[in-house]
């Protein structure tokens, strides 16, 4: 008997099972590596805060070099012989929209008298309050060698939602204008954190003045249950979103992330977001 052509059910069931099973495991795969990329990310941004932590808590508060621009009106004595312009710290400052990141300039401390600061009768942060400006050198254009440095998240992921835990307290603040200040004390060289400092550019030296206050969302000597978070949206598939939570104190351990959250569960359950950073992936 002469076959007709063409397939029969059996064969025709086979191959769209195949190639269902074939669509199954591309989508699964692209998952998995969606996922792998965004937990990548938010390790990385970690790593590259945690770097800040480490600088500033290992470092000395060194006086400022020689600049051809003189930066601030520090002076042009030689390197390690200015007392008008000392290097205290790094300001942390986020990038939100796509591919946005976190931005780390380094923080100058210039005393109004530098021959009487600091003060040894007032504590590192007093001294940090009284007596002298501190400036924040964000703007690259500067010839000072104090250019700042940028971590982006990638892969389309954005900072889409910042808080500020305070003594156990959730704010929602806009996180274009989150921030940390990490400070090292000028008397004992520990450090001194704060959160949402406030900040007013100078555009004669590039710079943008620091005020160091507790009002609102804003807090200074922050200790290790405070926290700045910054939510995370996913921009690939995988996992919603994710939470980098930026701890005060002077732990080495100031900074973790959860890699596994979804950003509108915290718009209603506040609590939930203080779980979730004590969830952290060290």
């Amino acid at each position: 008997m002469k076959r007709e052509g063409g397939y029969t059910i059996v064969e025709t069931g086979l191959a769209i099972a195949v190639s269902a099973s074939l669509v199954l495991l591309t989508i699964g795969l692209g998952t998995m590596v969606g996922r792998r990329r965004f937990q990548d990310s938010l390790t990385t941004v970690q790593s590259f805060i945690q770097t800040q932590y480490n600088e500033v808590r290992s470092g000395i508060n060194s006086r400022l070099a020689d600049t051809t621009s003189n930066l601030l009106g520090c002076g042009t004595s030689g390197a390690g012989n200015n007392p008008r312009c000392y290097m205290m710290g790094r300001l942390l400052t986020v990038m939100p929209g796509t591919d946005g990141g976190v931005k780390s300039s380094y923080i100058v401390a210039k005393p109004s008298d530098p021959n009487h600061w600091p003060n040894t009768a007032y504590s590192g942060l007093q001294n940090l309050q009284t007596g002298v400006t501190l400036y924040a050198v964000t703007n690259d254009t500067n010839d000072a060698g104090l250019n700042s440095s940028i971590k982006l998240f990638g892969y389309g992921s954005d900072v889409a939602s910042a808080w500020t835990i305070i003594n156990g307290t959730v704010s929602s603040i806009n996180p274009a204008s989150a921030n940390i200040a990490l400070l090292r004390s000028p008397t004992d060289g520990s450090m001194i954190i704060a959160t949402n400092v406030g900040l007013q550019t100078d555009t004669s030296s590039g710079t943008q003045r620091i005020t160091l206050r507790d009002s609102g969302t804003s807090q200074i000597n922050m200790d290790a249950a405070d926290k700045l978070v910054l939510g995370i949206r996913n921009g690939t598939v995988g996992q919603q979103g994710g939470l980098i939570c930026i701890a005060g104190g002077d732990s080495s351990a100031g900074v973790s992330n959860n890699n596994n959250v979804n950003l509108n569960d915290f718009a209603t359950n506040s609590h939930s977001l203080i779980e979730a950073c004590g969830n952290w992936e060290q």
